[in-house]
């Protein structure tokens, strides 16, 4: 008799923790999503006054849902499958995420707030990651 077997679900991630040798208490994640073929991969993004992008959330039943936990809170995208992403605004980076193809490489590092005595920040607007077409 033959038994069926289960398939794990394309829909995966993966995640490995590393550190910057230029700034040794910065740690970096690369966490690697992989997405079914033609579908979003559901990250959240916003674009603090500092620069940089941000992830803000993820949209429920995504890839990028499925490694949420992987990610820092409020993590700053530095690179997408090797390219930099610092100093991008999020219509590059969204760009960059769209054309990342299935697997996806994302290094991420936590995002820390300017040390200013300046209290006059804006809020950040949030901007949903919809590359995928």
């Amino acid at each position: 008799q033959e038994q069926e077997q289960e398939q794990e679900p394309e829909t995966t991630a993966t995640v490995a923790v590393t550190t910057t040798s230029t700034e040794p208490s910065v740690k970096r994640r690369t966490v690697v999503i992989n997405r079914e073929e033609g579908k979003p991969l559901g990250l959240k993004i916003a674009q603090p006054p500092t620069g940089g992008v941000i992830i803000v959330g993820t949209n429920e039943g995504s890839a990028a849902a499925n490694a949420e936990g992987r990610f820092y809170k409020k993590s700053v995208i530095v690179s997408v499958n090797g390219e930099s992403a610092e100093n991008k605004d999020t219509q590059e980076v969204v760009a960059m995420l769209g054309n990342a193809g299935d697997h996806i490489e994302l290094v991420v590092e936590k995002y820390r707030k300017p040390k200013s005595s300046d209290s006059t920040s804006t809020p950040v607007a949030e901007e949903q990651e919809q590359a995928q077409e």
